[in-house]
């Protein structure tokens, strides 16, 4: 894979040239605080290692290194329980990525995790057959086989509106 990783501060590191990226450590450098991740790469003979943002490393994880094509007809899905009542989104889904991380993410035309920097809990994929899939932790269930089934169980987890006091509560 061609391609460069470079934060704000830091030299321009080739893609290739990355041996290990420590993503566990949060350093407060003399760069200032914040959460950065160490990335060790290979300069001539010697291993070396900058210090990036974690989010400029966390977008490469992302980066797709192969793209495999969707099956014709398959949706990424959306399911919003921001309201009282669930809804759906859905955007088509082009291709799978395998990433960087070795993660397979889905493709839409926005980009990956449809241009996402964090997915969100609520996704699902559509298959072509009509069965949906759980793309991200949604409700502890990896499948359901039609929308009015994901739209129930999604209904637990909307916010319930208030209850209105009646007069006689008020004046009480």
């Amino acid at each position: 894979m061609t391609g460069f990783l470079q934060s704000y501060g830091t030299p321009a590191i080739a893609i290739n040239a990355i041996t290990c990226i420590d993503r566990s450590a949060k350093l407060n450098t003399a760069r200032g605080s914040g959460t950065y991740r160490k990335v060790h790469y290979t300069r001539g003979e010697n291993g070396d290692f900058f210090e990036f943002y974690a989010s400029d490393v966390d977008a490469l994880m992302k980066r797709p290194v192969q793209l495999l094509p969707a099956e014709q007809g398959a949706q990424l899905v959306y399911v919003g329980t921001h309201d009282p009542e669930p809804w759906i989104t859905r955007t088509p889904l082009i291709a799978w990525a395998l990433c960087f991380d070795g993660s397979i993410r889905p493709v839409t035309p926005a980009g990956v995790d449809d241009d996402t920097t964090e997915p969100a809990v609520g996704w699902w994929v559509q298959m072509a057959d009509g069965s949906l899939h759980a793309a991200v932790g949604c409700f502890d269930v990896s499948r359901v086989d039609d929308e009015a089934a994901l739209l129930e169980m999604a209904k637990p987890h909307c916010p319930q509106p208030k209850e209105e006091a009646t007069t006689a509560e008020v004046n009480a």
